[in-house]
C-alpha cells in the first residue's frame, strides 16, 4: 500500500488549518478596546420561560424575532467573524481596503441600548397577551462582565385564558346565517387557549368563503371581535361582529348609510373568438 508523501500531508493540514487560523486571528482582534466609556458589547440574549404555546411550540421560537437588539453573528456558534473583520478595518488610519472590509464583510459592534431592552420586554408581554397569557410577567435583567452585556428575559406565563363561549352577531341576517351554518369549519373553537393568530386566520377564512359565495365586496374590515373577561376567572367570552356595508359620499368622508351586503351573480358570459395573443400577432 502506497503511503502519502510528506508534502501531500502538509498540503492537507494546511488546507484544514488555514481557515481555522484565520478565524482564530479574527477572534483575537478584540472589539472591546474600541468601545467608549460606558459602552458595552451585547454578548447575547437569554430567554427563559415556563410557557409552551399551542402545538408544543416553545415560546422562544416566536419571541426571538421580537427582540429589538441581537448580538453580532457567530460562526460555528463561537467566533464573531464579521465583527472581527470590522475591528481590523477600524484600526489605525482609514484606507480604501479597510473601508471595504468594514462595509462589505464586517459587521458593526452591537452596543447595548437599554431603551431597546425595555421595548423588547414590553413587546414580549404583548406577545404573551396575544397568545392567551393575559397575566404574564416579563422581567429583563442585564448582567455586565467587563465590557460585555448579557440580557436575560424571564417570562412567567401564569394561567392561560381559554375561550368559554364563541358567538357570532350582526345585523345582516343573510351573511350571519351563512357564517353560523359554517361554524363547524371555524379555526376558532371553544376550549382553545385564546390566540389572536387564530382570530386573524378565521377572519381571512370567512372573507374567502363569502367572496366565493358571491359577496365580492366583503372584506376584513367588516369583521370585528369583542373580548370579555372577568377578574376572578381565566375564561374568555368571544364575540365575532359582522358589520354592514358602509357607503360614503364622493369625498369618502361623510357616511351616507349602512346597507346589507349584496350577493353578486354572473349575468352574461362573453366568448371572443377573434382574440389574438401577442405571440400570435408577431407571427
Amino acid at each position: 500500500m502506497q503511503q502519502d508523501s510528506p508534502s501531500y500531508k502538509f498540503r492537507v493540514r494546511a488546507k484544514f488549518f488555514a481557515p481555522a487560523a484565520v478565524i482564530l486571528f479574527l477572534a483575537s482582534c478584540s472589539p472591546y478596546k474600541q468601545l467608549a466609556e460606558g459602552e458595552y458589547l451585547l454578548h447575547r440574549n437569554v430567554l427563559k420561560s415556563d410557557v409552551k404555546l399551542d402545538e408544543g411550540i416553545t415560546v422562544n421560537e416566536g419571541l426571538n424575532s421580537i427582540i429589538k437588539q441581537k448580538a453580532n453573528r457567530r460562526i460555528l456558534g463561537i467566533f464573531r467573524f464579521h465583527l472581527g473583520v470590522y475591528t481590523i478595518g477600524n484600526k489605525g488610519k482609514p484606507t480604501k481596503f479597510k473601508n471595504w472590509l468594514k462595509n462589505t464583510v464586517g459587521e458593526e459592534p452591537v452596543i447595548l441600548d437599554t431603551t431597546l431592552t425595555s421595548k423588547s420586554a414590553a413587546q414580549i408581554k404583548l406577545y404573551m397577551k396575544n397568545h392567551g397569557y393575559f397575566n404574564a410577567v416579563v422581567k429583563d435583567t442585564t448582567i455586565y462582565k467587563k465590557k460585555k452585556a448579557i440580557v436575560k428575559y424571564t417570562i412567567k406565563g401564569n394561567e392561560p385564558f381559554y375561550i368559554r363561549n364563541f358567538t357570532r352577531e350582526g345585523k345582516d341576517s343573510l351573511v350571519l346565517n351563512i357564517i353560523q351554518n359554517d361554524s363547524a369549519n371555524s379555526i376558532v373553537k371553544v376550549g382553545q387557549i385564546y390566540n389572536e393568530d387564530n382570530l386573524v386566520k378565521e377572519r381571512e377564512r370567512i372573507v374567502t368563503m363569502l367572496r366565493n359565495d358571491g359577496y365580492y365586496f366583503f372584506n376584513q374590515r367588516h369583521i370585528n371581535y369583542r373580548v370579555y373577561t372577568k377578574s376572578d376567572t381565566t375564561n374568555v367570552n368571544l364575540v365575532l361582529d359582522i358589520e354592514k356595508m358602509a357607503v360614503y359620499d364622493s369625498i369618502g368622508k361623510n357616511l351616507i348609510g349602512e346597507y346589507n351586503h349584496v350577493q353578486r351573480y354572473v349575468n352574461n358570459v362573453y366568448v371572443n373568438t377573434n382574440y389574438l395573443t401577442l405571440r400570435q400577432k408577431n407571427f
